[in-house]
């Protein structure tokens, strides 16, 4: 087997081998609140949720009509109402996000902020119960729900996302690193 094959084959599994992209939800059930949760950070696994100086709140599983069945988030204000400001900040960057508005009551108006390290991104305004879908916008790695509800206020679930994979080019680069030593011990044999 010559050199020259050998180094092709690692540089194609290096390429193979590279990170792809995962779908992924957000769970909101996964910390175990429901309701009230009295905090104004929450962390999940793959995403904090910020309210500042409001509690979060947690939709309980399929009571507000979410597909997931992983239950529904706002941010309350001194009404109990899902109607104040608050924050998603990812783990790591998303792509082909897409979520859903639930319980909107007429009056109620939401402006999501998409954001990459602190540059805006894109906004979309909710006034009624949609599917939201930011996929166009790229890499996401915070969005913030500017909340102007006259009433009950909107909470939002069903998130679908991919995480961002890593630029094409770097697992090739990875690969051809790796096989730097492969193709100097075949020099030295000869």
């Amino acid at each position: 087997m010559s050199n020259g094959f050998l180094a092709a084959a690692v540089l194609a599994l290096a390429g193979a081998a590279g990170p792809q992209p995962q779908v992924a939800t957000l769970d909101f059930t996964e910390p175990g609140l429901t309701r009230l949760t009295g905090f104004t950070t929450i962390r999940l696994s793959n995403a904090s949720l910020n309210s500042e100086d409001r509690q979060i709140f947690i939709g309980p599983p399929g009571e507000y009509g979410e597909r997931d069945g992983l239950g529904v988030a706002c941010a309350t204000s001194e009404t109990g109402r899902c109607n104040a400001d608050w924050s998603i900040s990812f783990a790591a960057p998303v792509e082909a996000l897409v979520f859903s508005a639930f319980h909107v009551q007429p009056g109620d108006s939401v402006t999501v902020t998409a954001f990459l390290d602190g540059r805006l991104l894109g906004q979309a305004v909710v006034e009624r119960q949609k599917t939201i879908d930011l996929s166009d916008l790229g890499a996401i790695d915070r969005l913030h729900f500017d909340d102007e509800s006259a009433e009950s206020g909107i909470a939002f679930g069903d998130f679908r996302f991919r995480t961002a994979p890593l630029p094409a080019a770097l697992p090739l680069l990875i690969g051809a690193a790796g096989a730097l030593p492969l193709l100097r011990a075949g020099r030295r044999r000869r």
